[in-house]
């Protein structure tokens, strides 16, 4: 202990912890992070890049490009034999906050409600004039809540490639016969927020802290972006009227997470 170490001097099976920033002895015993040594690596090559051949530091006194090729089979090593000292800023650290609508994002509401009233596949979506009017008809003789009980998925679950942090959709049913629809199709069980038909998903959203919301609705998408929070449209009949961009999708595991 207390003599300088020089890289020729230790062992191949003991290089991963090799201190490049600060050298010292027994440097290797005591682990890096696995950024202390690419920040050695990186201030070796702009020292190459420089035109400096030669490390002038009096423990290593070796040519840079030698350093930072030590410090890459450091960092190599590190995977099998010191992962606890990854510190990079992994994306699984972050997790972002993703909120979905119902309605065209999981489920089939327009197919099936356009099929029950014998309609076409609306290119608006102000598709129905008697809309209200039928849901209280519907909620009148009962049939509002298995109509939506009885609406197709769009998408299977296990295809969706994250965990939504909620569900936030705008129906003229209870919130409970929205978790049962996504209870009987294996969806997560997320916390379902309903907001009024034609009622704003900002507030919930800002509520919930979403980084990312999902919705079919050209209104709700230009409200949630205009908020400050990253909406995407999924891409139906009844918005491609509208050129939004990159930010129209066609699928969930389209988003860039």
């Amino acid at each position: 202990d207390g003599e300088p170490i020089q890289g020729k001097d230790i062992p191949l099976e003991k290089a991963s912890g090799l201190e490049i920033i600060d050298s010292g002895a027994n440097n290797w015993k005591r682990g890096q992070s696995w950024t202390e040594v690419m920040g050695s690596v990186k201030r070796h090559i702009a020292a190459w890049e420089r035109g400096e051949d030669m490390d002038q530091d009096p423990v290593m006194k070796t040519k840079h490009l030698a350093n930072a090729a030590w410090g890459l089979f450091s960092i190599l090593t590190y995977y099998s034999t010191q992962p606890e000292y990854d510190d990079r800023d992994h994306s699984y650290l972050r997790p972002k906050r993703i909120g979905l609508d119902i309605d065209e994002v999981l489920c089939n509401w327009v197919g099936d409600w356009t099929d029950k009233f014998d309609m076409q596949t609306p290119t608006s979506w102000y598709f129905d004039r008697d809309i209200l009017e039928r849901f209280e008809t519907m909620k009148k003789k009962n049939e509002l809540d298995k109509f939506f009980l009885s609406l197709k998925p769009l998408v299977k679950p296990k295809d969706i490639p994250f965990e939504p942090h909620c569900y936030i959709t705008s129906r003229p049913v209870d919130a409970s016969v929205t978790e049962q629809w996504l209870s009987d199709h294996g969806f997560p069980a997320r916390p379902v927020h309903t907001v009024g038909v034609g009622k704003s998903k900002v507030d919930i959203a800002k509520k919930q802290k979403l980084d990312i919301f999902v919705d079919d609705g050209y209104h709700n998408f230009l409200a949630l972006n205009k908020a400050g929070i990253c909406c995407y449209l999924m891409d139906a009949p009844h918005n491609r009227r509208y050129d939004v961009g990159h930010k129209r999708i066609r699928s969930l595991s389209e988003l860039k997470l």
